[in-house]
C-alpha cells in the first residue's frame, strides 16, 4: 500500500490508497506554533479549511475538505506585515494592505480585491460568507460562488 506522510504542528495529513487523510490532536495558531520554528508552517482550522502560511509569508496554501485539493494563492507582502488569516465552516480571508483575499472551502479556490486605498474595512462573516463594509462600499465574498464582488454604498450599482 502507498503511504506517505507530512507532519506540520499537531497538523498529520497522509496519504492512503489515493485518499487524503487530515487528523489533528488540537486546533493551532501561529502564537501555537511560533513564528520561527523552523520544523512547522502556521496553520489555521475550521471544520472545512486549513490554510497554511509559506514561512516567507508570500504564499498560503488553501485545503478544502469538499475538493481534497490544495490550492496556492502568491501574497506580496511587505516585511512589516503577518497574514492572520480568520475562518469560518466555508470560507476564509485576510487582509495584506489594501487587498482582500477569500478561499473557498466549497469550491477550493481563492479569488482577491483591491480596496480604495487606506481602506480598513469591518469584517463579518457567516458560515459561506465574508462582508467587509468601509464608509463607500460593502465587500461580499460567498463560499458558493467564490468571487469577491462589491457594491459603492452611495449609488447601489455593482462593481
Amino acid at each position: 500500500m502507498n503511504r506517505s506522510r507530512t507532519v506540520i504542528g499537531s497538523l498529520v495529513i497522509m496519504s492512503v490508497a489515493g485518499f487524503v487523510v487530515v487528523l489533528t490532536t488540537r486546533n493551532a495558531s501561529r502564537a501555537d506554533i511560533g513564528d520561527n520554528a523552523q520544523s512547522h508552517r502556521p496553520y489555521f482550522q475550521s471544520d472545512s479549511i486549513i490554510l497554511v502560511v509559506s514561512p516567507t509569508d508570500d504564499a498560503v496554501f488553501g485545503f478544502s475538505k469538499h475538493t481534497g485539493k490544495w490550492q496556492k494563492q502568491a501574497v506580496k507582502i511587505a516585511p512589516s506585515q503577518t497574514i492572520t488569516p480568520v475562518l469560518s465552516q466555508n470560507v476564509a480571508y485576510f487582509q495584506v494592505g489594501n487587498r482582500l483575499y477569500g478561499f473557498s472551502g466549497r469550491h477550493g479556490n481563492w479569488d482577491s480585491i483591491e480596496l480604495e486605498a487606506g481602506s480598513k474595512p469591518e469584517m463579518r462573516m457567516t458560515s459561506d460568507v465574508v462582508v467587509g463594509m468601509t464608509k463607500d462600499r460593502i465587500y461580499a465574498f460567498s463560499a458558493l460562488a467564490p468571487a469577491w464582488s462589491f457594491v459603492p454604498v452611495e449609488s447601489g450599482t455593482k462593481g
